[in-house]
């Protein structure tokens, strides 16, 4: 969430986008609550708080999948996974098996999912530090753990599995975040494999399909890679644009839209669009805006992408046209999420320490307000606690004089 001084306004910071329902849904990146964007009415609202999360620990969720009209959350640093009645209004809580201490060393409880699939009744968490694959059954409650693959990329992985995946029939593709390998993953049999992909240089951030093949998205300074998971050829693709400069995190994500790719950028500042003929092109946004921390949301014959930087959905056509929606957070929210976004309430209400002789700055007159009323309540405190001390010492004179 972002407060604007300009237009005295909370923007939302959507992360999380599924397109389900002529709806856009997604979890507030700062906080632990749900929204959706209906497309018709053309603004958003709160469907539910995760209130047995911190209301404001950062990034709760790694992703929402549907499925019999239900949402189910991806914990990343949430506690738990979370099914979701729209409907009704319920949220249900799932406990996981809490990892084992010191049995898989590079697990973070920050970190645990960022991708998941549905399947006939059962969901499928892909693990980022978690050590499993997990299997929750929706109709039985029941969930299964599958970590037979874990020592055979155990060398490779030494920080971390997998960020963004994909499906294919009944088998989930997981390309490795730190190696140049992806995990096969059938849900049907339980059983995996793991295929060789590009080479030394290549680890992948995302990956998706086209017809018969399948593209990854680099991670870091690697090539952008074409995979035929059939005949198990690959080949890698490094005529990036001039401006292009590659970074330990250059994208996030790889889609297909229309008839090309996009490559979707973290930190590496560029969107890149593929064509059929694999030529590799800057994609420019408009007015100049920057192409960074972007999440791309699919919906009907549009790309939404959301600007982590600029705190605004870019809507682009198939024929190249696009807008700008922004997403004003409710009314019935604002009013107190505005304090979370105050430094001096942060420092009044001992979330932040000041520092010795700190000027606060602030962009919304409701701080100014607060800190009145707390600096009031406070001088009224001392005022009181010396009138107990004066009168507490008259009382004891008076006593002492009649004893």
């Amino acid at each position: 969430m972002r407060y604007s001084y300009q237009e005295d306004e909370v923007f939302l910071t959507a992360d999380n986008l599924l397109a389900y329902g002529n709806k856009i849904w997604f979890t507030e990146r700062d906080c632990n609550e749900l929204y959706c964007l209906d497309l018709e009415e053309g603004y958003p609202k709160m469907v539910c708080k995760f209130d047995a999360e911190k209301e404001y620990q950062p990034r709760l969720f790694g992703g929402l999948i549907p499925l019999k009209e239900k949402l189910y959350a991806i914990p990343c640093a949430a506690e738990r996974m979370y099914e979701i009645d729209t409907a009704a209004g319920e949220v249900k809580g799932i406990a996981l098996k809490e990892p084992q201490p010191g049995g898989y060393p590079q697990y973070m409880e920050r970190m645990k999912f960022l991708s998941g699939h549905a399947f006939n009744d059962c969901i499928y968490l892909v693990p980022t530090t978690y050590p499993a694959i997990v299997e929750y059954d929706s109709a039985t409650g029941e969930i299964r753990y599958y970590d037979g693959w874990i020592e055979e990329i155990a060398k490779e992985c030494n920080k971390g599995f997998f960020r963004k995946s994909c499906m294919a029939g009944e088998k989930i593709y997981m390309p490795g975040a730190l190696g140049n390998f992806v995990l096969e993953f059938d849900v049907e049999t339980k059983r995996h494999r793991i295929f060789r992909v590009g080479g030394e240089k290549c680890s992948y951030s995302s990956i998706c399909r086209k017809g018969e093949l399948f593209w990854l998205s680099p991670r870091s300074k690697g090539p952008v890679v074409m995979w035929n998971p059939h005949t198990g050829e690959w080949r890698e693709y490094w005529d990036f644009p001039d401006n292009y400069t590659p970074c330990l995190c250059s994208f996030s994500d790889i889609v297909c839209f229309g008839d090309c790719l996009y490559c979707i950028p973290m930190y590496g500042g560029m969107l890149i669009r593929i064509t059929d003929a694999g030529w590799m092109q800057e994609y420019p946004l408009p007015g100049n805006r920057e192409a960074k921390d972007l999440i791309p949301c699919i919906v009907r014959d549009e790309m939404y992408l959301f600007s982590m930087t600029e705190n605004e959905f870019l809507i682009i056509d198939l024929q190249g046209n696009c807008r700008v929606k922004k997403l004003p957070m409710p009314k019935e929210q604002e009013r107190r999420h505005k304090k979370y976004l105050s430094e001096t309430h942060r420092i009044l209400t001992g979330i932040h320490e000041a520092e010795k002789s700190q000027v606060l700055y602030e962009d919304y007159q409701e701080a100014l307000k607060e800190y009145l009323q707390f600096t009031r309540k406070k001088d009224t405190q001392e005022e009181c606690a010396e009138c107990g001390m004066d009168n507490g010492t008259v009382i004891y004179e008076e006593l002492k004089r009649l004893l």
